[in-house]
């Protein structure tokens, strides 16, 4: 018997509007697998960098529905950053730089010492300026060009502990902080040939008064907090020449440097009032004698003495520097001068008449409210550590890219859909009907054998109809007639094929 390619044939479905169906349901699932297939396969995860996480996480794409929230790809991501003990960072605010000192895991009663936390642009909580103090540097400590800059260089530490809560729970962290209006970098540039003055604009050119940001005019507060530092840290530097003159240089009672150290007293929450820190000093003289001051010494009502002036103006000064801290740290409540425009107003009201030397102050060139309704009113605001984080991202594929991936996905899933359809209708045709397995269907076929006497036989399933019943019939001489009959009702009697028309 010579061997021969086949060919299926099949016969319609006996069911009403099921080819309409059929089309109108395959139409949906296109466009239906065709979005799915773009969300799928048309976007991919890229790595970026964020100096706002949250913003970038919650950043929602046109896809971004509860129905494909389980697709991790789907949803940008980012990474939290590890901080450890000694690293430096300055908040979103940019004023001053922090360095980190320790760090506590809050384990109900107990504090775990840890050292590094991860941080994902978790909120600064309850902050707290424990400590604040001012080296009175003359020479020790100091470069000629500092001296040459200001003779007496104030030179502020604080000390502060913030919390955060991130996904190891409570971590309560200490960091401090310092400022200096002259840094060691703030270089001289007297132009002899040129005859030109020494300006202070030139010393200071990567950051005129030491904030991260300088003159931030966005934020009135942290514009403000800048004022204040600087005008207090001029003040108290001239306050501490003068003092210092008066003492005698013959019998060495002139100071090389000395330390004024400040408590929050607890006392009062008003930042005008001269309780509202503790205090004590240490001045070492040049003969080597220490020179003591308790908290038995307070500032006098009627201030006198270059000692006294030099003492209230450092009470001053660290008063600036506890609320400058708070402001840039985020501390929306409790005492300081930027949330008080009254004590804000007491603090300023002499920026205009303010004689300077080589060095400047700024940015305000007057008071407060001279100045208001052009800054604006200080609001202070919750603060993150300002840092990068590693990010993922959704992009979208390049067009071409994008509809060849989901024209592939498409063709798959729909021939898979294809299958399963025409696998369910077959099996409810023949569970319905017994007659319907004998239908000529894609698993009984028509297939043409010819045999020594040259006639075709029709074949059908064996197993379901007697061999006898296959009808021989003489080749070409069949009418085409012989298809079943479909569309009867169920149950109705109906013969597997038609009467053939047998022509002579």
């Amino acid at each position: 018997m010579a061997w021969h390619f086949e060919y299926p044939v099949s016969r319609p479905f006996p069911f009403r509007f099921y080819t309409s169906f059929i089309i109108i349901f395959f139409l949906i699932a296109t466009v239906l697998l065709s979005l799915f297939n773009t969300i799928i396969t048309g976007y991919d995860l890229r790595v970026t960098y964020s100096r706002d996480p949250n913003a970038t996480i919650s950043e929602r794409m046109w896809y971004d529905k509860p129905g494909f929230a389980g697709i991790s790809k789907l949803s940008p991501r980012c990474e939290p950053k590890e901080i450890t003990i000694q690293q430096k960072f300055n908040t979103n605010k940019n004023g001053f730089i922090y360095s980190l000192s320790g760090i506590r895991n809050i384990q109900g009663t107990e504090a775990v010492p840890v050292p590094s936390m991860l941080y994902l642009n978790n909120t600064l909580e309850d902050c707290t300026i424990n400590y604040i103090k001012i080296e009175m540097a003359k020479h020790m400590g100091r470069t000629a060009q500092q001296v040459a800059w200001q003779r007496f260089g104030p030179q502020l530490f604080a000390a502060m502990s913030c919390s955060i809560t991130n996904l190891e729970g409570s971590m309560r962290f200490n960091l401090t902080t310092e400022y200096d209006l002259v840094p060691p970098t703030a270089a001289k540039r007297f132009d002899l040939s040129a005859g030109q003055p020494d300006r202070w604009i030139w010393a200071a050119e990567q950051n005129l008064y030491q904030f991260v940001t300088s003159n931030n005019t966005k934020d009135p507060a942290m514009w403000w907090a800048e004022s204040l530092m600087s005008y207090g840290w001029l003040d108290t530097s001239s306050k501490m020449e003068a003092a210092n003159s008066e003492e005698d240089y013959e019998a060495g009672r002139q100071w090389q440097s000395g330390s004024i150290n400040f408590w929050p007293s607890g006392k009062t929450a008003d930042m005008r009032s001269n309780d509202f820190f503790r205090r004590n000093w240490f001045f070492l003289q040049d003969s080597g004698s220490i020179y003591y001051g308790g908290e038995e010494y307070p500032i006098p009502k009627t201030i006198t003495t270059p000692l006294d002036h030099m003492i209230y103006s450092a009470d001053l000064l660290a008063r600036s520097f506890y609320s400058a801290v708070s402001t840039d740290l985020g501390r929306t409540t409790g005492p300081n001068i930027l949330m008080d425009e009254n004590a804000l107003q007491e603090f300023t009201k002499d920026y205009n008449s303010f004689e300077f030397g080589l060095i400047s102050a700024g940015p305000a060139t007057d008071s407060y409210d001279a100045l208001k309704d052009k800054t604006g009113k200080p609001e202070v605001s919750s603060s993150t550590i300002y840092t990068t984080y590693l990010c993922q991202i959704p992009t979208r594929k390049l067009t071409a890219t994008l509809i060849i991936s989901v024209l592939l996905a498409d063709l798959v899933l729909l021939r898979a859909l294809w299958s399963i359809v025409t696998v369910t209708a077959t099996y409810i045709v023949k569970e319905r009907d017994p007659k319907g397995k004998f239908a000529i269907t894609p698993h009984c076929t028509t297939r043409l054998i010819e045999n020594k006497a040259n006639q075709c036989t029709r074949c059908v399933e064996y197993d379901q109809i007697p061999h006898a019943e296959v009808e021989i019939l003489p080749p070409k001489a069949v009418n085409t007639s012989y298809y079943p009959v479909y569309n009867q009702p169920y149950g109705q009697e109906y013969s597997l094929y038609h009467q053939p028309n047998v022509q002579g």
